[in-house]
């Protein structure tokens, strides 16, 4: 039988950053708490690889907790790290599966977590301060409900965290109700309030059927004017360069 290799193959090519992403890095560097509005293609995973490098080669964090879906875990977040010279001495380990309590205690630099994890990670450090300075959080959006279990027990464990990230190309995929449970577990509503029922007074008025909620006429502007010193939005039209579109038609039967 063979068996195939899980051992990841170390590259190390360059990476040369492009100036929004350079912008980008600083944007974190300079906010505690952060959030990376960026579309798909701009580099997010090596934008916040490089700042944890800065921040750590400064002293000021030396292992980082990242959240994102399972399969991001695994394909993206070590696969990066390999791949650019500059992140090859940073250590990676997932906690999930039957093993994640000795992952726990694995001396390395960034833990990887999906979000159905943060009960279990929650109830480890139950009563005491996560040993992580930075937790970045990539598919910010699947923290949009603040009443949610997962984003109310991870709320409860950043208190001591120094640097929160938030990572997402769809900051409003239902509209910018969504806004609120994002920012508040960055920045423990510094931005749009604690409360939701004081976010939706502010910036909406009910619906006419009773239960839905419209934007006031000047509700979006508000909201982008609270939220822009926490957030650095980019789209891929305004930065990305690609080649001529070539069509390859393939007839099939």
């Amino acid at each position: 039988m063979i068996q195939a290799s899980t051992r990841l193959i170390r590259t190390h090519e360059e990476w040369f950053p492009h100036g929004y992403q350079l912008r980008s890095v600083d944007h974190l560097l300079r906010n505690r708490s952060a959030a990376l509005f960026l579309d798909p293609g701009l580099g997010k995973t090596a934008i916040v690889l490089e700042a944890f490098r800065q921040l750590k080669e400064a002293g000021m964090a030396n292992r980082m907790l990242v959240i994102a879906p399972l399969r991001v875990c695994q394909l993206v977040w070590k696969q990066e790290g390999a791949k650019w010279t500059q992140f090859r001495d940073l250590t990676f380990s997932l906690l999930h599966g039957p093993k994640k309590d000795d992952r726990l205690q694995d001396d390395v630099d960034i833990h990887l977590i999906n979000p159905e994890g943060i009960a279990w990670l929650a109830n480890k450090f139950y009563g005491r301060s996560l040993p992580w300075q930075i937790v970045t959080i990539d598919e910010l959006a699947k923290f949009k409900n603040a009443r949610s279990q997962r984003s109310k027990k991870l709320r409860a464990r950043l208190s001591q965290v120094s640097y929160r990230w938030g990572l997402t190309g769809s900051p409003v995929p239902n509209g910018y109700m969504d806004l609120f449970g994002q920012m508040l577990v960055l920045d423990d509503g510094a931005a749009l309030g604690r409360f939701i029922t004081y976010f939706r007074d502010q910036f909406f008025n009910r619906g006419f059927d009773g239960f839905s909620w419209d934007l006031k006429p000047d509700g979006a502007a508000r909201i982008e004017q609270r939220i822009a010193p926490y957030v650095l939005r980019m789209s891929a039209d305004d930065y990305l360069q690609m080649p001529e579109l070539q069509d390859n038609v393939i007839n099939i039967e």
